[in-house]
C-alpha cells in the first residue's frame, strides 16, 4: 500500500515555520500495526521527518526513515535517518524544486 502525507515546514522562500504543518495525513487505523517507510529527499534540520515519524508512532505504526541527502551538522532533532544515500552539508537543488 502507498499512503501519502503532505507536510510543510518551509515557505516558498525557503524560510522555516515555527513547526511542520500537516496538510494531508493517513488516518490512524491505516497505520496501526503497520511497518511504514517514510521517504523524504533531504534531512536538513530533520524537523519535518521527525514530526512525521512521531505521528506514525502515535498512530501505532512502526516507522523507518529514508532520505537521499542527510545533513548531520544541520540536524536539530535526536537521531538520524535509518537509511540515507549521501551525507552532505551543502545546499541541494532538486530538479523538481528548481522552478522555471
Amino acid at each position: 500500500n502507498i499512503l501519502v502525507a503532505a507536510v510543510a515546514f518551509y515557505d516558498d522562500e525557503g524560510r522555516p515555520g515555527p513547526h511542520p504543518t500537516f496538510l494531508q495525513f493517513p488516518a490512524d487505523p491505516l497505520l496501526r500495526g503497520q511497518r511504514v517507510l517514510i521517504v523524504d529527499e533531504v534531512w536538513d534540520s530533520g524537523t519535518t521527518i521527525h514530526a512525521v515519524t512521531e505521528r506514525v508512532r502515535q498512530a501505532g505504526g512502526i516507522p523507518t526513515t529514508v532520505v537521499l541527502h542527510y545533513k548531520p551538522e544541520k540536524s536539530r532533532v535526536p537521531g538520524q535517518p535509518d537509511l540515507y544515500a549521501v551525507t552532505t552539508n551543502r545546499w541541494v537543488v532538486y530538479p523538481f524544486k528548481a522552478g522555471g
